[in-house]
């Protein structure tokens, strides 16, 4: 008969705690704030919702500058305090760029912005673009990724693809028609990585380049410490 192991009250305490916080549903809360009315919105809701994370989505905020305003605002007027505060907006023609993403990172609010707009992020599922792009070819060329990828996958409802900004299957378009989210992330990361070597914080200057792949991660609940420290500290605050 095997030995019963005596284990000190601090482990056992321990033990009971880690038991209690596995069984309690501990609630992490994301705020996205998208200048888009339609595109973002409705692309972030298509995610799959995760165990614990309660997401939260506004569009339609205006100017870079503008939507940050609101995400702050939103934050601190909130009930029930969010983990983690997102804003999500392109570059077009807007010139307060960089000084909305500066705003953000003063405030201690993550950016997932774009240059030149949010559709490279889809490109990105197709293909690795290093050089600047104009927004204006996106449409075309996520058309006919999306068209050539349906043909090697017989799916005839696709063939025809015609890109709408208020498209809410748009996601799982682009997947089942040979769109690679894996591919997506690790280029964009890769991207995001060289023309900050190249351009510093000149945000204006990093074309092509997408930060979305930073918020999609975490939506698609890879590990984030400093997001799991927040919710097991506000976890703790309720103990």
């Amino acid at each position: 008969m095997a030995k019963r192991k005596n284990f000190s009250p601090e482990i056992r305490e321990k033990t009971r705690r880690t038991a209690t916080a596995a069984s309690k549903n501990i609630r992490g809360r994301i705020l996205i704030v998208c200048e888009g009315k339609e595109t973002e919105p409705n692309y972030f809701n298509s995610f799959p919702k995760i165990d614990n994370v309660s997401v939260v989505t506004y569009g339609g905020e205006g100017c870079p500058s503008q939507v940050v305003e609101k995400a702050s605002e939103l934050r601190d007027n909130a009930q029930s305090p969010y983990d983690v505060v997102w804003v999500v907006f392109d570059k077009d023609d807007f010139t307060d760029f960089k000084t909305a993403i500066d705003a953000a990172h003063e405030k201690e609010i993550r950016c997932a912005w774009s240059n030149e707009a949010f559709e490279l992020w889809f490109l990105y599922h197709f293909e690795n673009p290093t050089n600047p792009i104009s927004r204006d070819k996106y449409k075309g060329r996520i058309e006919n990724h999306v068209q050539q990828g349906a043909k090697k996958q017989k799916l005839s409802q696709y063939q025809k693809f015609s890109y709408q900004k208020n498209d809410k299957n748009i996601r799982r378009t682009l997947l089942a028609c040979g769109g690679n989210e894996d591919n997506a992330i690790k280029w964009a990361e890769k991207q995001a990585q060289e023309q900050a070597e190249w351009h510093g914080e000149k945000w204006d200057d990093h074309n092509p380049c997408t930060m979305v792949y930073l918020l999609v991660k975490q939506l698609l609940g890879e590990k984030d410490d400093e997001f799991n420290r927040k919710i097991n500290k506000n976890y703790n605050k309720d103990e």
